[in-house]
């Protein structure tokens, strides 16, 4: 059995950006502050970023004691972890918790806080390896996960006819997947096992939101409880998930395309990189990049594609 009663964890995004595939959704509550608050099933985190520190606290619902775990900015690498009794703060609602005294706790505790030493290892290729193609359960899953978040594929749906200086031009669309593989980031702490709140300090950072912990929920097959634990080392491979809606010119029927634009929505995915796992590949959603490979304009305006599309036409002539 795979060591993969990850976090609580419903990571980024997805980022996302609220995942729409099978949920083990965590609720998050961003505070006009910056601040955010996660609702797992058994406590709650609170996380903060201050100019030099970084803190993510772990509020059960039950008695058990609170955990804190920070780190600085300057050496985010080191985890310090503590445990304060419950009862001697009010931690129980995010307008409760005084982060001055946190910081004083964490500050007059440090010597005897236990340490974790992270070794991250983020590598992202110079040149993405496309995947798409490929029979695999990664791109499978990843290309599954796009059809929910932006429809299913298809190809040549008319949205725009014309005649142009005597010739028949029609704008056609299409919306394709595309996956690559982008990199991977591995993690390292000489720890057998983490818990959430360390995960989340060392290895998720400021990154964290209820999307990403959705979808690395969904990656390593666990509940949204704080009391799920995390292998102390472990790698996720990262992906690049497009759905490029490309619009091109027919002229007279042809299939060549005189003109062609992209509308593009792109997504980083993951999975974990064990050969063995029978969990499935994920979106974060809320890591969308949105871009027009030829700006918004251009692509929403059909008479100025017809113009390129017939001065292309007056160079090359009638194509198939």
């Amino acid at each position: 059995m795979k060591n993969k009663r990850f976090l609580s964890l419903l990571l980024v995004l997805s980022i996302l950006f609220s995942f729409s595939a099978p949920a083990y959704a965590a609720t998050i509550e961003t505070a006009s502050d910056g601040n955010e608050t996660l609702l797992l099933e058994d406590a709650t985190i609170y996380t903060k970023k201050t100019a030099s520190q970084y803190f993510v606290l772990t509020v059960p619902d039950n008695s058990e004691p609170v955990e804190i775990n920070f780190s600085f900015i300057a050496n985010p690498s080191t985890v310090y972890q503590l445990y304060i009794p419950k009862d001697t703060m009010n931690l129980s609602v995010a307008s409760s918790i005084n982060w001055d005294t946190v910081q004083f706790l964490c500050q007059e505790n440090i010597s005897s806080a236990k340490q974790i030493n992270f070794v991250i290892e983020d590598v992202t290729y110079d040149e993405p390896i496309e995947i798409t193609n490929m029979r695999s359960s990664v791109s499978a899953d990843l290309m599954e996960d796009l059809a929910d978040l932006r429809g299913n594929e298809y190809e040549w749906r008319k949205v725009h006819e014309t005649t142009y200086q005597g010739e028949n031009i029609k704008i056609y669309e299409r919306m394709d997947f595309r996956i690559y593989e982008a990199g991977y980031k591995r993690w390292s702490t000489g720890e057998d096992i983490l818990t959430l709140g360390s995960f989340i300090t060392g290895v998720m950072g400021y990154t964290v939101t209820s999307a990403t912990l959705g979808a690395f929920g969904i990656i390593f097959g666990v509940l949204p409880q704080a009391i799920s634990t995390i292998s102390g080392s472990g790698k996720l491979n990262k992906y690049n998930c497009c759905a490029f809606i490309g619009r091109h010119a027919s002229i007279n029927d042809s299939e060549y395309a005189y003109t062609m634009t992209d509308n593009v929505y792109a997504y980083l995915g993951y999975d974990d990189a064990d050969l063995n796992s029978t969990e499935r590949a994920a979106i974060v959603s809320s890591t969308l990049d949105h871009y027009y490979t030829d700006g918004s304009s251009y692509y929403y305006d059909f008479d100025a594609q017809v113009e390129d599309a017939y001065e292309m036409f007056t160079r090359i002539g009638q194509m198939d």
